[in-house]
């Protein structure tokens, strides 16, 4: 194919912001990927840090932990940065899925129309019940759940596993599973998907769905 072919494909990486504070037990970051009709923002994970993990923790005590605060802050500043018309996508693996949930919720209206999908990878839940809140109620249709069969931390705190993806792995046990560079992908490029749940963890997960 020509270079006018190649040029098409290229994306451009723009408003990178980091946030790394052990005293105020924050690790944030967040990038946008800008194409020629799309932008996905996409949040970080945890990462390799005591402070990530410290952070983590906070989720299960902390209706707002300090990463969910900036993850609404960067997508109210970026989203208006967006040129009108391209469609934009929201999210991010691990922690920085329910980062995606939490700044699609609690956007303004005016940039939450603009959200097109809300993609959650195996992300934790909240340590309240936002499933059906009205903020959560507004963005429900957009939101896409993956997770492996043998999720671990995807099903923790309060999930709605309902209509997840589940996702096939070449990792054997949960916490290895949780890699998305182990999740399979088809020739397309799509996720491989299996029917069901590992039955280990489907008393756990219901549970959490029953409360959603």
């Amino acid at each position: 194919r020509g270079l006018g072919d190649v040029y098409k494909r290229q994306i451009k990486m723009k408003y990178f912001h980091q946030v790394f504070s052990d005293k105020h037990k924050i690790q944030f970051a967040a990038l946008t990927y800008i194409g020629d009709t799309f932008a996905y923002i996409c949040f970080r994970g945890t990462d390799i840090s005591i402070t990530g993990w410290k952070e983590d923790l906070l989720f299960a005590v902390k209706d707002v932990v300090p990463s969910q605060r900036l993850a609404l802050e960067y997508a109210q500043k970026v989203i208006p940065l967006i040129p009108a018309g391209k469609k934009i996508y929201i999210g991010g693996h691990s922690k920085g899925g329910n980062l995606a949930i939490h700044a699609a919720c609690y956007l303004e209206e005016i940039y939450q129309k603009r959200i097109s999908k809300v993609y959650d990878h195996d992300g934790p839940g909240f340590s309240y019940n936002i499933y059906g809140t009205e903020e959560y109620e507004r963005i429900v249709n957009r939101v896409e759940k993956t997770i492996p069969r043998n999720s671990l931390i995807g099903i923790l705190l309060n999930s709605s596993l309902s209509n997840a993806k589940i996702i096939k792995s070449n990792a054997i046990t949960g916490l290895y599973q949780h890699d998305p560079l182990r999740w399979i992908i088809d020739h397309n490029g799509n996720f491989v998907i299996v029917q069901d749940r590992s039955s280990c963890l489907l008393y756990t997960s219901d549970a959490a769905d029953d409360k959603a």
